[in-house]
């Protein structure tokens, strides 16, 4: 993705938002941060977010169910660790074609089940529905009990950019799966829940970076 497309990718979710009420109890401004941030009565803030893999499964980008539900797991988590708040659990949106093999379909829960298992945290509940083809999404609930706030605003001249994993093993298993290439790539990426309360102590701004380096680079500035 060029930053180009991340800018009109911006201009377009400005175009389908801009009849939505703000809450005053938001945090952060429209687009400033990975989850959406709600400041609670008891001055704790509440990190929500919602993710959906819809476009990776349609492609063939994520063939294998099992990878499936992992992702649908770590792509919202993603959020969460982006904006340094302890998860609290998720909500489910299946959407599961009524001839999905079963076998398919227990590999699919066991993604979900075994990646909740390795990062602590809990399906809550959900929806499933039957749907010509499959598509899976889920919402993140987080909580930041105390301390500083961090969002993708913040970032000045002259700071030191950090990443925390290898860059590109994303893109090397697109273009593996995609176009056929003789790379065999073990994809399989993790949310960074404990680097992301790190870097909400000392950190002047955090992005996910599942969309690339370079989109993010250019949402931070």
């Amino acid at each position: 993705m060029e930053p180009k497309t991340v800018f009109k990718e911006n201009d377009f979710l400005r175009s389908i938002s801009k009849k939505f009420l703000r809450s005053p109890l938001e945090v952060n401004d429209f687009l400033e941060s990975d989850a959406e941030l709600v400041r609670l009565a008891d001055g704790s803030v509440l990190a929500l977010t919602t993710d959906s893999i819809v476009e990776e499964i349609a492609t063939g980008l994520y063939a294998d169910p099992y990878l499936i539900g992992w992702m649908t797991v770590v792509v919202n988590l993603s959020d969460i660790a982006a904006v340094g708040a302890e998860p609290l659990g998720l909500l489910l949106s299946q959407n599961i074609p009524p001839d999905y093999p079963p076998e398919q379909l227990e590999a699919l829960q066991s993604g979900i089940a075994e990646a909740c298992e390795a990062f602590g945290v809990f399906v809550l509940g959900g929806d499933t529905n039957q749907s010509a083809a499959l598509e899976m999404g889920g919402t993140a609930a987080g909580l930041i009990k105390s301390g500083p706030i961090i969002s993708r605003k913040g970032a000045k001249p002259g700071d030191l950019l950090y990443v925390s994993g290898k860059m590109g093993v994303g893109s090397a298993f697109a273009f593996s799966t995609l176009m056929g290439g003789q790379l065999k790539v073990n994809y399989r990426p993790l949310p960074k829940l404990k680097e992301g309360a790190l870097v909400r102590q000392f950190g002047s701004s955090c992005m996910d970076t599942s969309d690339g380096l370079f989109p993010a680079i250019s949402n931070l500035m």
